[in-house]
């Protein structure tokens, strides 16, 4: 993983990513807290995917959020694996 062939090819997966759902990428200064209204959002969101992929395979789903998420009973329900800038932007790492 750690050769430019690697870096580019994750350079445009995440840029592809990202401007396929542009429209629904916010920024907030706060951590992102899921409501129960977001909740049902996102699993009809899992249900509409299972239904057009056909898949028996257990989906997991990540988050991009500036800060972070606040671990509420919505967040937990989902087991979201989150990224921050501090993960894209990481000195240390």
């Amino acid at each position: 993983m750690q050769n430019p062939k690697w870096f580019s090819w994750a350079d445009y997966a995440f840029e592809a990513i990202c401007y396929k759902h542009l429209r629904e990428i916010k920024y907030t200064k706060k951590p992102f807290s899921i409501d129960q209204r977001y909740a049902l959002t996102l699993e009809n969101k899992l249900k509409v995917f299972k239904q057009q992929t056909r898949t028996k395979k257990q989906l997991f789903m990540a988050m991009i959020s500036a800060n972070g998420i606040v671990q509420n009973q919505y967040a937990r329900t989902f087991g979201l694996r989150v990224v921050t800038l501090e993960d894209f932007f990481c000195k240390a790492c």
